[in-house]
């Protein structure tokens, strides 16, 4: 199963209903139940094309180990039901994505990297957000999640680069915390590519 078009909803959190004029979304053709994987849309308000990675597109390493992460269905006030991965207990967290510019992100417009997560107990994260550009250029930031609220949805940004010719290409980024500590209570929904809010 390939491409599938949707009518209009709700990404998640991600936008609301009357921001989005369409997107397209990509499911799993090989799981029983046809999870959302991916999505992109143009947000009504900017008229600017954003893109989704749901977690079951990221690399999130050892989520394939129910001793280390649990995966668990999240229904949408849309009806759709994507995936989201609960980390249990982990020293190692590592979550890497790509995406292609090639994607149609709109020309000339300053994009943003964010991770959608959720707390369920306090930990002290201390992230490191990584951007590579298709140049190779490195783009790097830390975070403490250590005063984020618990059970709400919240972004982590990895940083913005500008969609140019020179950033058609590949691009990957990362969330890492490799300190040999036990870290657990995090939820991870999506990473989202998104124009950068002007100020107000």
């Amino acid at each position: 199963m390939g491409d599938v078009l949707r009518g209009l909803g709700e990404d998640g959190g991600c936008t609301s209903k009357p921001d989005m004029y369409f997107y397209w979304a990509v499911v799993h053709p090989l799981w029983e139940y046809h999870f959302q994987v991916q999505k992109y849309f143009v947000n009504k308000k900017s008229n600017k094309n954003c893109f989704v990675l749901f977690a079951r597109e990221l690399n999130i390493c050892w989520n394939d180990n129910p001793q280390y992460w649990r995966w668990t269905t999240l229904k949408e006030t849309s009806g759709e039901e994507i995936e989201v991965a609960e980390l249990l207990q982990v020293c190692w967290l590592d979550i890497r994505g790509q995406f292609n510019g090639a994607i149609d992100l709109s020309p000339g417009i300053v994009y943003e990297i964010v991770f959608v997560v959720r707390m369920i107990k306090h930990h002290d994260f201390s992230l490191k957000l990584t951007i590579i550009l298709p140049n190779s250029k490195k783009l790097t930031r830390n975070e403490s999640l250590n005063e984020k609220p618990l059970g709400s949805w919240f972004d982590i940004q990895l940083g913005e680069f500008k969609m140019s010719p020179e950033n058609v290409g590949t691009m990957e980024f990362s969330l890492e915390d490799h300190a040999e500590l036990w870290k657990s209570g995090l939820i991870v929904k999506c990473a989202i590519i998104r124009p950068k809010k002007e100020p107000a």
